[in-house]
């Protein structure tokens, strides 16, 4: 499967973030979550930025790396996946409601 767009659903945010996707290449079996990013980074082999980039269902999974520029919430409900494989292009919605308070920033 090649991945070809990531967004987050329904989207509210007060924190001005940016938003990167990546795929990680496990060292276990994949997880699901919101984890700091050091703790995200030491489960996986390998992580590489997500667009165009060819995924493994097996072997991979998606992260959303969220920066807020200042104090405020993010939320959303999951995100929406672009991708095409064996000749067709489609869409999927996956994960669950996300919400994180930013309380400050150095």
């Amino acid at each position: 499967m090649t991945l070809h767009g990531v967004a987050p659903r329904g989207l509210a945010d007060t924190t001005d973030a940016s938003f990167g996707y990546f795929l990680c290449t496990m060292n276990g079996p994949p997880t699901y979550g919101v984890a700091p990013s050091t703790d995200t980074l030491q489960s996986c082999r390998k992580v590489v930025a997500a667009d165009d980039a060819r995924m493994s269902l097996e072997h991979q999974q998606l992260l959303v790396a969220i920066t807020p520029t200042h104090a405020g919430v993010v939320a959303f409900h999951g995100i929406d996946v672009h991708y095409s494989q064996d000749g067709h292009d489609g869409s999927q919605r996956t994960g669950g409601d996300v919400r994180l308070r930013v309380s400050h920033r150095k």
